[in-house]
């Protein structure tokens, strides 16, 4: 029999799920209801306590099927447009830049925990932050701030002719209020709609 090939035992499976159950409630804010209610699972498969086993399977039994590449490839043009941003705003005079931060939300507000669409994408995120595998742009969280939001943005951005100064690409002042002044729906539409909650990096 190849090692491949070869059945997990018992103690291989709890470690894989537990591993699992780990990663699945790091995506929520810890002390809240979902946390909280992984923490509970998670001392099941620590224990051992088979006649647990059942809740769990019911809870994980819509394993998705991991981070896709659509995904890892929007959030890394989404923080590429971000480095664009933050190196821009450094041509910026003081003014220019105090007017923009009183107007818009400049800074990368990271990607929701509280919003079950944004896992994959602070799941990624958190997977670059780990292994530090490019320079990411600082995060300021911002519940104002969301995927759609970053899509929108996107659109303007690529329709850019964006010019180069040595390695750093930069954008004009114009091309910046253009970038930002898609969040003027938006916050309007956050404000009317859901209570701001926290995300998480």
């Amino acid at each position: 029999m190849r090692m491949e090939d070869k059945p997990l035992s018992r103690k291989e499976e709890r470690l894989l799920v537990y591993l699992l159950l780990m990663e699945r409630r790091d995506r929520y804010n810890k002390g809240s209801e979902s946390y909280r209610n992984y923490e509970y699972y998670i001392d099941i498969v620590i224990n051992g306590i088979e006649g647990k086993y059942d809740e769990i399977f019911e809870q994980i039994h819509h394993m998705d099927e991991g981070i896709s590449k659509k995904v890892s490839e929007e959030v890394e043009i989404i923080l590429r447009m971000y480095h664009c941003i933050e190196t821009s705003f450094e041509f910026l005079s003081h003014s220019d830049q105090q007017y923009l931060r009183k107007k818009y939300i400049i800074d990368f507000a990271g990607f929701r925990s509280d919003v079950k669409g944004e896992h994959k994408y602070l799941s990624y995120y958190r997977f670059l932050k780990k292994h530090e595998q490019k320079k990411l742009p600082r995060v300021i969280e911002n519940p104002d701030i969301d995927i759609e939001t970053y899509r929108k943005m996107l659109l303007k951005f690529k329709d850019f002719d964006i010019p180069k100064v040595g390695i750093p690409t930069y954008i004009t002042k114009q091309q910046l209020i253009e970038l930002f002044s898609v969040q003027d729906d938006n916050r309007g539409l956050q404000r009317s709609g859901n209570n701001q909650r926290p995300h998480h990096l």
